[in-house]
């Protein structure tokens, strides 16, 4: 992780693909975007990079809500959320190392094309449970 500067998550694939989100299906929709929202925003605070979490369609426009390193992006209506990852990705080559999770074989192929890296979303919650247990070893040293 220490090499990328930026990481883009493509929100909806990965709620689809973490086993701690998939067993929340009896909740609604809004209430697992919200738990992976809270937990990335964790992890961006804890590792010191630039997350964003990319979900297909808001009502008319693209929305981009911003918290610190954590940035939220709804694509538009008429936009699906690859196109924005493609876009994001497309705009930093060569600027930054980015790192984009995805399950989506085609946008792995596509963000590579563009010099960027991907990993798939079951290693990616290896790490972020990985920093989770880092966190909670630290937190009882402390305490």
């Amino acid at each position: 992780m220490e090499r990328f500067e930026h990481i883009i998550v493509d929100g909806y694939n990965i709620m689809n693909g973490w086993s701690c989100l998939k067993k929340m299906i009896d909740k609604s929709l809004g209430f697992r975007r919200s738990c992976l929202i809270a937990t990335l925003q964790d992890f961006s605070d804890y590792v010191d990079k630039y997350v964003s979490i990319v979900f297909d369609g808001s009502d008319k426009k693209e929305l981009i809500e911003n918290n610190g390193k954590l940035r939220i992006i709804f694509s538009k209506k008429t936009e699906a959320a690859d196109t924005v990852i493609e876009r994001l990705v497309y705009k930093d080559k060569g600027k930054n190392k980015i790192l984009v999770v995805t399950d989506d074989k085609l946008e792995q192929n596509m963000v590579f094309g563009f010099g960027a890296s991907f990993i798939n979303s079951k290693d990616f919650e290896k790490i972020i449970l990985s920093a989770v247990s880092d966190l909670e070893d630290n937190f009882r040293q402390r305490g």
